[in-house]
């Protein structure tokens, strides 16, 4: 499937942001997480509303939030934090697509 041009920068960071995640998470705890950074790459690939896409970053950004209540789960706290502030970041990009 081809990724058009205004979702091709969202759709390299998210792929690199799952790897990172992976290599971050320290149990089979956090395979939620990265299931649902997959649904949030296979989403962007065809081409879901940003609005949709913005739903689903924020059921990720509420799991990496468990963490602060829960440190040692499956991630440590720093991480987290680092990885939930991008993805607000990254549901800020979202607003700027033309179909938002």
């Amino acid at each position: 499937m081809s990724i058009s041009p205004e979702y091709q920068p969202l759709y390299n960071q998210v792929r690199d942001l799952r790897f990172q995640i992976h290599d971050a998470i320290d149990t089979s705890a956090g395979q939620g997480l990265l299931s649902e950074m997959q649904h949030l790459e296979d989403e962007i690939e065809e081409h879901k509303n940003p609005r949709d896409l913005e739903n689903r970053i924020s059921g990720i950004q509420r799991t990496l939030q468990s963490v602060r209540g829960h440190e040692g789960d499956f991630m440590d706290f720093a991480s987290a934090d680092h990885f939930n502030r991008i993805f607000e970041q990254i549901r800020m990009s979202l607003r700027h697509l033309p179909n938002y």
